[in-house]
C-alpha cells in the first residue's frame, strides 16, 4: 500500500493536545435562582458574575427563563438560571449548595441590585 500525508496541512492545522477532565463519580444537585434585575442587564454579565462568585463546585450556570410583564416593574424583568454543583471528592451536602448559592446571590445583588423573586 502507498500513500501520502501531507505533513505541512498537518502542521498549519495542528491545535494542541485536548485536555480532558476526569469524570466525578458523585452525582450533580441542580438548583434554580429567579432573581429580578434591570431589563438592560446582559445575559452574559449575569452568568460570568455568577461563575466569578462560584467555586469550583459550580460545574455548570444558564438561563433558562426570561420574563418580562405585569408581575414585574416595567423596567425589570426576572431571569431563572440553572445552576448544577458537583464535587470530585464527595456527594455535596445542602450546607456546602446553600453558602455557594448565597455567595452567588450576593453577588448579583452587589453588581446588578438583584433580588430574589
Amino acid at each position: 500500500l502507498l500513500c501520502e500525508i501531507n505533513f505541512e496541512y498537518l502542521l498549519n492545522n495542528y491545535q494542541g493536545y485536548k485536555n480532558f477532565k476526569n469524570i466525578s463519580k458523585y452525582q450533580i444537585s441542580d438548583r434554580d435562582i429567579s432573581i429580578v434585575l434591570d431589563k438592560d442587564i446582559n445575559s452574559q454579565d449575569i452568568i460570568e458574575t455568577v461563575h466569578a462568585a462560584a467555586t469550583e463546585l459550580l460545574v455548570e450556570a444558564y438561563i433558562y427563563d426570561v420574563y418580562y410583564g405585569s408581575q414585574v416593574n416595567s423596567n425589570q424583568k426576572s431571569v431563572s438560571i440553572k445552576l448544577r454543583f458537583q464535587s470530585y471528592t464527595h456527594t455535596l451536602n445542602d450546607i456546602e449548595i446553600n453558602g455557594e448559592i448565597e455567595r452567588i446571590y450576593n453577588l448579583l445583588k452587589e453588581n446588578f441590585k438583584a433580588y430574589l423573586r
